[in-house]
């Protein structure tokens, strides 16, 4: 018979309490340097950010083998590395993008000029 309590132990790793929060775990963290041999698949690493060339991603991914290596890079730069990846050129025509920043920085701005 199952012992450990699923719903208890998820919710534990999900959701964080006060008591387990501390800054000197954040400042070490934070201090962690990305080494950009530990992911071949990364074009560069800019202040420990992972940057990704998306022309070459969509490249390697054509492969079910090299697809399989970019996927296990990323999931382990999410959970164990610098937690945050960046896709160059993500989108051929970045039109749509920059329609929606364009609402997203006026949403800002007129919160800041109501002080919502």
């Amino acid at each position: 018979m199952k012992t450990d309590n699923t719903a208890r132990l998820r919710s534990e790793r999900t959701w964080l309490r006060a008591d387990a929060c501390h800054l000197d775990d954040l400042a070490a963290l934070v201090a962690r340097r990305t080494d950009p041999g530990a992911y071949p698949h990364a074009s560069e690493v800019v202040s420990n950010v992972l940057i990704y060339d998306s022309a070459d991603v969509r490249r390697r991914a054509a492969s079910s083998d090299t697809r399989q290596s970019l996927l296990a890079e990323w999931v382990e730069a999410l959970t164990d590395g610098p937690g945050i990846l960046v896709f160059r050129a993500a989108f051929p025509d970045a039109s749509t993008v920059d329609a929606a920043s364009a609402h997203f920085w006026a949403m800002i701005e007129e919160q800041r000029a109501t002080k919502v």
